[in-house]
This record gives structure tokens, C-alpha cells and sequence, in this order.
């Protein structure tokens, strides 16, 4: 006769040795950025950087984006992104909280704005006491989604996403990077 024990551990075995291989596919590691006062978890602990201009009321300034792109195509996610923006000194003042807050917020439109999509989710957050915003935007004839947060350091603008398909929205990736971001 065949022991409980025995068929129990039949079950679990292909169960343990699935999760680990997916785990193993998946290594996370620390991606620091000196230059841009930043950590953050990524897949591979691999980020790539590319510095471009952007116009603004206040003349060209320099855009530092890294991106992780997942070597798996069955990955939660479609890219991971790190933003930042200095602007210059003394243009975010800190007692200027309507210009902060209202600054914030025409960000979260204009990403939405600029893939043609729509804000499903917005909500204020703080890191060590700097002001920021937490958003989804819905695109792509709401097959995919884009989930960003922002902070405002000082004169330093940060944007931190990760895209995915709908039907991807719900995975712990996603909130894993997002969450792991830190400045310094």
C-alpha cells in the first residue's frame, strides 16, 4: 500500500522544482547609479543608460534614463525604467507646495498623454519627507499598462516605471521594482 506521505511528496516535488527554476530565471540584484543618487532592484542587476535633452519652460535639460529590459519574453514585465531630471537650483523651492503639487500632477497626465492612454489610478506618496505620485496609466487600446512613481528631490526629478500587458497588470515584479527604489 502507498503512504499518504509518499503520494503528498509525488505532488509537492514538481511543485518545489517549478519554483525554483523560475526562480533561477529570475535573479534580482541592486542597480546603483552614483551620478544620479539612485538604487533600485532590477532583473540581472543590469541597467543600461542613455542621456538625451528635453525641452522645458526653463530651456534644454539633460534626461537620464535606465533601462532594464527582461532577457525572457514570458517575463511579468516589458521594460524597467529609471528617470531622472536636474533642474536648476532653486526652482523648487521647498514652501512652494502648490508649485510642487501641481507639478507632480501634470506629470501623471502628460505620461498619460504621451502614449495616447488614460490615468486609471492616482495617489500622493513621500519619500523621506520628498513629495512624489504613484499612477497607472492604461494604453494601447487598453492592452497594456504603464505603473510609474515620481519624486521631486530638492531640484531633482525622478520617474520610475514598468510596463506590462493587461493581463499582466497583477504581478509582484512590478511592485518589487517599484518598491525597491531609493535615493541617496
Amino acid at each position: 500500500m502507498i503512504s499518504k506521505s509518499y503520494l503528498s511528496s509525488l505532488f509537492y516535488l514538481p511543485l518545489v522544482i517549478l519554483l525554483a527554476s523560475f526562480t533561477a530565471l529570475q535573479t534580482w540584484r541592486e542597480y546603483k547609479s552614483f551620478d544620479g543618487k539612485f538604487r533600485v532592484v532590477v532583473p540581472d542587476g543590469e541597467m543600461t543608460e542613455k542621456i538625451s535633452k528635453i525641452k522645458t519652460a526653463l530651456g534644454e535639460l539633460p534626461y537620464h534614463t535606465f533601462l532594464n529590459r527582461p532577457k525572457e519574453k514570458s517575463t511579468d514585465n516589458m521594460f524597467y525604467l529609471v528617470n531622472y531630471c536636474d533642474y536648476p537650483k532653486g526652482t523648487f523651492h521647498a514652501d512652494s507646495t502648490d508649485l510642487i503639487n501641481e507639478f507632480l500632477s501634470e506629470t501623471v497626465e502628460s505620461s498619460a498623454k504621451s502614449v495616447g492612454g488614460s490615468v486609471t489610478y492616482s495617489g500622493d506618496i513621500e519619500q523621506r519627507s520628498s513629495k512624489g505620485k504613484i499612477w497607472r496609466v492604461q494604453y494601447n487600446g487598453d492592452k497594456a499598462l504603464i505603473k510609474s512613481k515620481c519624486f521631486l528631490v530638492g531640484d531633482r526629478f525622478y520617474l520610475i516605471q514598468t510596463m506590462m500587458l493587461r493581463e499582466k497588470s497583477v504581478n509582484p515584479s512590478a511592485d518589487k521594482f517599484l518598491d525597491s527604489f531609493q535615493y541617496f
